[in-house]
């Protein structure tokens, strides 16, 4: 997968602290799109492994929680400043649309 987006970066508050972002992914023509995504630090390297969000095709819209923690105190991650990375199916197939995808807080 090398298309995608990226989200804005997000800066945890405190120590311990956790962030979790919806990623709501639908297609808007009769095809099928396969989504993942990841954390990634602010120094782009990766945060936390990969996620699924897996194949969604019209009528049917997917929605995936992504979450990343920030707690050096308690020997996990120190990485202060993050975003969320996904990636989508490549190469789409001819003719193929990007897929529709919101992003929001729980």
């Amino acid at each position: 997968m090398t298309g995608g987006m990226t989200s804005h970066i997000l800066q945890f508050p405190a120590d311990p602290s956790k962030i979790a972002v919806l990623a709501d992914l639908e297609v808007l023509v009769d095809q099928q799109i396969c989504a993942g995504g990841q954390w990634v630090g602010g120094n782009g390297v990766q945060v936390d492994g990969n996620a699924g969000i897996g194949c969604v095709e019209k009528p049917h819209p997917r929605r995936a929680t992504f979450e990343t923690e920030y707690s050096p105190g308690n020997g996990g991650s120190n990485v202060k400043v993050v975003y969320l990375k996904l990636a989508f199916q490549e190469p789409q197939p001819e003719g193929c649309h990007a897929p529709h995808v919101r992003l929001s807080l729980p």
